[in-house]
C-alpha cells in the first residue's frame, strides 16, 4: 500500500510540475515574470505554507525544526538540496521554457533517468542491460529529432538545450539528496525548509515581481 501511494504521488507530482510549466509559459513569453521571479514565488510561498501547516497542526514539527537548526550536517544537506535540487533545477527549467516552450523543456528535463543510467553504468564499470540500452538509444534519437526540427524552425535555441540538461541533472539531485534525511526528519519539514532556503537564494539579485502587471490575459 505504501509503495502504491508513493507511486501515485510521483505520478501526480510529475503531472503538476508539467502543468506548472504550461501555465508559466505565457507569463514568460509576455515578460510578466522572469524565470527567477517565478521560482522565488513558487519556493517561498510553497515553503511558507508547508511550514505553517506543520507548525499549526503538528506539535512534533517544532522538534524537527529544532533538530534541523542544531545539527549542522542535516542543515547543510537541506541547504544543498534547496539550492541545487530545487532552486537551480527550477530556474534552469523555466529558463529552458523561456528560450523554447514548455513541451521542449519538459522533454529535456525528462532525460534525467537516462543521465542517471549512464552515470550508474560508468560507476559500476559495466554496460546497462539490453532493455535499458535500447531505451536510452530510443530516447536519444527522439531528442535528436526534436532538436533538429526545432533548430530548423527556430523554435529551439542552444540556451534551451543547456538549461534543459541542467534541469535534468537538477531532477537527479532533487531525487537523491533528501534520501539520507528521510529516516531522521519528516519529509514535509525537509521539503518546507528546502523550499524556503531555495526561494531566498532565488531572491538574490532578482527584483521582486510587480504583481500589478498581472492581467487576465496573463492567465
Amino acid at each position: 500500500m505504501k509503495r502504491l501511494v508513493g507511486t501515485l504521488c510521483g505520478i501526480i507530482s510529475a503531472a503538476l510540475f508539467g502543468l506548472g510549466g504550461i501555465l508559466a509559459q505565457p507569463l514568460l513569453s509576455e515578460q510578466v515574470l522572469t524565470p527567477q521571479q517565478i521560482v522565488l514565488l513558487r519556493l517561498l510561498i510553497g515553503g511558507a505554507m508547508l511550514l505553517l501547516y506543520r507548525n499549526l497542526f503538528f506539535k512534533q514539527a517544532r522538534k524537527s525544526t529544532k533538530k534541523i537548526w542544531t545539527h549542522w550536517r542535516i542543515l547543510t544537506r537541506i541547504m544543498i538540496y534547496g539550492i541545487a535540487g530545487l532552486c537551480t533545477a527550477q530556474i534552469a527549467f523555466f529558463s529552458a521554457i523561456n528560450y523554447s516552450n514548455a513541451a521542449v523543456a519538459t522533454v529535456f528535463q525528462s532525460t534525467s533517468p537516462f543521465i542517471l543510467l549512464v552515470f550508474t553504468a560508468l560507476k559500476a564499470k559495466r554496460l546497462p542491460s539490453l532493455l535499458a540500452g535500447m531505451s536510452l538509444i530510443s530516447a536519444l534519437m527522439g531528442i535528436w529529432l526534436i532538436v533538429e526540427s526545432g533548430f530548423k524552425t527556430g523554435l529551439i535555441k542552444p540556451e534551451a538545450i543547456i538549461f534543459g540538461l541542467i534541469a535534468a541533472i537538477g531532477v537527479i539531485l532533487y531525487t537523491k539528496l533528501p534520501v539520507p534525511l528521510l529516516n531522521q526528519i519528516a519529509a514535509v519539514d525537509i521539503l518546507g525548509w528546502a523550499l524556503v532556503i531555495g526561494g531566498v537564494i532565488a531572491l538574490i539579485h532578482t527584483p521582486l515581481p510587480n504583481l500589478v502587471r498581472f492581467s487576465k490575459r496573463s492567465f
